[in-house]
């Protein structure tokens, strides 16, 4: 019987790896990944998010063909004037 696949986590931040250990999964191996997570003009948080979390995964990919979790969070908001920050 072939065992289950190995999952790599490409991220290096200990609240990733807690949510899953949460959740009742280990990741097999931690693989940050080094990506720039300068987001680009104009882009929204959601589509930062999903564009980071995504080149984290291929980055990891290159590094193995496991498979594997790239994650990213962004957070939003508007200041006490209702604007959005600079």
């Amino acid at each position: 019987m072939l065992g289950r696949p190995k999952l790599v986590l490409a991220s290096g931040s200990p609240r990733r790896l807690g949510l899953l250990n949460q959740a009742g999964i280990e990741p097999d191996a931690l693989r940050p990944a080094d990506v720039d997570e300068t987001p680009k003009r104009g882009e929204l948080p959601r589509a930062c998010a999903n564009r980071l979390a995504r080149a984290k995964a291929d980055a990891a990919q290159a590094r193995g063909n496991s498979p594997r979790l790239g994650v990213s969070s962004t957070s939003a908001g508007r200041n006490a004037s209702g604007s959005m920050p600079a």
